[in-house]
């Protein structure tokens, strides 16, 4: 077994190989740009490149003679005018800019299913201050344009009134994809295809820098769930005093990845830097630790899911789902849900805290091996009168995973503070059980004297399913 403290050792110097690695990189394609503005790089038989321009100084082939063989000489700096080939881009900065690479599949094509759930799960006023921008990432020019045609003919309205953009780079964006290092052991063809996919990312960052506050990155092959704008924007302010440079909305590769507009264009030269090297999604993790971000900020639960099984690569087909996806994630009930704070003994699976189940927000708690005896607490800030309480266990994609025993109690009072600042709360009274994983008792009013300051479900036998508790709705009486 490797001993934790080396395993952190060699993290930390990894991380400052790829900083310094790509500082060097940065002062080397500034140096170029300024020597010279006609600079090629050429594949040559023997894998060295060859410099091609008249007017390049001998300083300028020193440092490429110098340089990496498959250095990638891509600016970050496009012509977006041309890029564009369908749609307009708008003068005023929206909220968000979805990106969408897409290319032709032998057998199945997903695009429209992705496109038609956008549509389907966000308002008419949420998609005024949204950009869906596709990038038809085909090398045959032939099948780009079919493409143009088909997003045309059923998306006519959308390409108008700017919601939707197609957009396409010229071949010479990319960078040599033949000969490339074989890492993980991937074939040549699996490596040529992450090596394109990185660099067809870098161009998107590269377009979409100034277009919104927000950039969305998804694949041509997803689902959303719906309100998945509320869900953002509500995960934004969650985080808003944190540190953070990517917020993530699903748990697979690079679907559901958000990042500020502010930092595309470091982030598409980071990406042409180590085009190569390793695939996007890891790439994206090693900028975050590079950026000082600290852990990861996911968004529970999931709000995108992967429904294709006909991968990009050839001959490839993969069956990848995200795990915490819940297409109905939304809350059930329209209830009161006065300010209060949630505890629990039982520890938390991941990010799926207590506080989700009483969030008016999309997600839940999800807690492990509840044992007897084990308790989720609600404390209000103020005392409340109480009228009804719902709680919720189980969900769609986890039927199994319900309270199966157990009882409501409520307290007047908060008693002490536990050395782990958990409220200690007395005088319980007994309201309810829960019936096959569900919890509702109504005129509450009726049943008790005095405001109810905690709320505490408890778990009267243990059980070896977890618990998910997807809601928790309170009504105060009036």
């Amino acid at each position: 077994m490797i001993q934790t403290g080396n395993v952190k050792a060699w993290n930390r110097l990894l991380i400052f190989a790829v900083l310094v690695l790509f500082a060097i990189n940065t002062w080397l394609v500034k140096t170029l740009l300024s020597i010279t503005t006609d600079v090629e790089l050429l594949g040559a038989g023997t894998g060295r490149e060859l410099l091609k321009n008249n007017h390049a100084n001998k300083q300028a082939q020193i440092l490429l003679q110098n340089a990496k063989p498959q250095l990638c000489a891509s600016s970050i700096y496009i012509d977006k005018d041309k890029a564009i080939v369908l749609g307009n881009r708008e003068p005023t900065k929206d909220f968000l800019t979805i990106a969408i690479p897409t290319v032709k599949r032998d057998q199945k094509d997903y695009l429209q299913q992705t496109l038609d759930s956008l549509i389907e799960n966000s308002t008419p006023e949420e998609r005024s201050v949204m950009t869906v921008v596709i990038f038809a990432a085909n090398f045959d020019d032939e099948l780009n344009k079919l493409l143009k045609i088909d997003l045309e003919s059923s998306y006519r309205k959308y390409f108008s009134n700017g919601f939707m953009q197609l957009i396409v780079a010229p071949r010479s964006f990319y960078p040599p994809l033949n000969n490339l290092k074989q890492n993980f052991g991937d074939s040549e063809d699996r490596v040529k295809w992450r090596a394109k996919q990185v660099v067809d990312y870098a161009f998107l960052f590269s377009y979409c820098h100034d277009l919104s506050e927000y950039y969305l990155q998804l694949e041509d092959d997803v689902v959303s769930s719906p309100n998945f704008v509320q869900s953002i924007r509500g995960f934004l302010e969650t985080n808003k005093q944190k540190q953070w440079k990517t917020l993530e909305f699903s748990e697979l590769g690079f679907i559901g990845k958000l990042v500020r507009s502010s930092d595309l264009l470091r982030l598409a030269q980071f990406m042409l830097f180590f085009y190569e090297e390793q695939p996007v999604d890891f790439l994206q993790k090693y900028y975050n630790l590079l950026n000082a971000q600290e852990g990861m900020f996911r968004h529970a639960p999931s709000i995108f899911q992967h429904v294709g099984v006909q991968s990009s690569l050839r001959n490839k087909e993969q069956e990848l789902v995200d795990r915490f996806f819940e297409a109905n994630s939304g809350k059930k009930y329209q209830s009161d849900n006065p300010p209060a704070v949630l505890y629990s003994s039982m520890e938390a699976f991941s990010m799926y805290v207590p506080q989700l189940a009483y969030s008016s927000k999309p997600g839940y708690f999800w807690g492990k091996t509840p044992i007897m005896g084990d308790t989720l607490l609600l404390v209000f800030e103020t005392p409340v009168r109480l009228s009804r309480v719902v709680i919720l266990s189980g969900s769609d994609t986890y039927p199994e995973d319900i309270l199966r025993a157990g009882k409501v109690e409520v307290s007047p009072v908060v008693l002490t503070i536990s050395l782990d600042s958990t409220p200690r709360c007395t005088d319980y009274q007994f309201i309810g059980e829960f019936n096959e994983g569900k919890f509702d008792e109504r005129n509450l009013d009726q049943k008790i004297d005095s405001p109810v300051k905690c709320i505490q479900v408890k778990v009267t036998k243990s059980q070896q399913s977890w618990l998910l508790v997807k809601e928790i709705a309170v009504w105060v009486h009036r």
